[in-house]
């Protein structure tokens, strides 16, 4: 993975959670490019059961028992989250040999690989900066050096996920639906670390899929239950924000 220039980051500290770690947080970690995300962690709380039984669609207009917005499968900007869910869950495990991977940092690439399958395209080429998290691209065959910072790197990948507004953060993880991001700052020390994928929704728990220690519809509640002792944060990105 491509080396994005160390920063001090300094993120607000009101409205913060609490959420951390018991032993080694899962790998991910990314280096970034910018000094912070630069917006508060969202809250997790406790999941509340739906207003109805069983699994719920990601347009059931009810979500951890509240009324909330209907999420469409087909977003207006063209983001598939039936596409995007259905190739997480297939490469979860096992990668897709067309992309690189990277060995110990690959939750991002991977979450890349998804949103690509959703329908993002790439913005910029490996003529661009690959540190600007303007630009997001994937560089060819085993040329790891022509590959945007954003493609591999967790941090960096909010910023430009940010700038382009192609997601809008929400203010509670629960308020994810399938489809959507969670990325996570294990340590509480203001880098994003980690990204995962919503990939199902049983009424009660939300479950991700993300490379790096490969997984496949993980429980969010334990994972956040398990990291609670070392500050943990959370940020949930609606995908397809339009």
């Amino acid at each position: 993975m491509g080396k994005a220039r160390p920063a001090i980051a300094s993120l607000v500290t009101a409205a913060a959670l609490t959420l951390g770690a018991l032993g080694a947080a899962p790998a991910g970690a990314q280096p970034k490019a910018d000094p912070s995300p630069g917006t508060l962690p969202v809250a997790t709380g406790k999941p509340t059961a739906p207003s109805v039984k069983g699994e719920r669609s990601s347009s059931t207009a009810f979500l951890r028992g509240r009324k909330v917005t209907r999420i469409p499968l087909v977003s207006a900007s063209g983001y598939n989250r039936t596409k995007a869910v259905a190739y997480a869950v297939k490469y979860g495990k096992h990668r897709n040999t067309h992309y690189r991977a990277y060995s110990s940092n690959d939750c991002t690439n991977f979450a890349s690989q998804v949103m690509t399958a959703g329908g993002w395209k790439q913005a910029g080429r490996i003529t661009y900066r690959r540190s600007d998290n303007r630009y997001w691209f994937y560089g060819p065959g085993a040329m790891w050096n022509t590959t945007s910072y954003s493609w591999t790197a967790a941090e960096n990948w909010y910023w430009f996920a940010k700038k382009s507004h192609r997601t809008r953060l929400m203010s509670s993880v629960w308020d994810a639906a399938i489809g959507d991001v969670i990325q996570a700052d294990w340590n509480h020390d203001g880098q994003i670390d980690h990204t995962m994928i919503v990939t199902k929704d049983t009424g009660r728990d939300l479950l991700v899929t993300y490379h790096t220690r490969n997984q496949v519809n993980t429980s969010l509640k334990k994972i956040i239950d398990r990291y609670r002792s070392h500050g943990a944060k959370y940020y949930a990105h609606r995908v397809g924000s339009d």
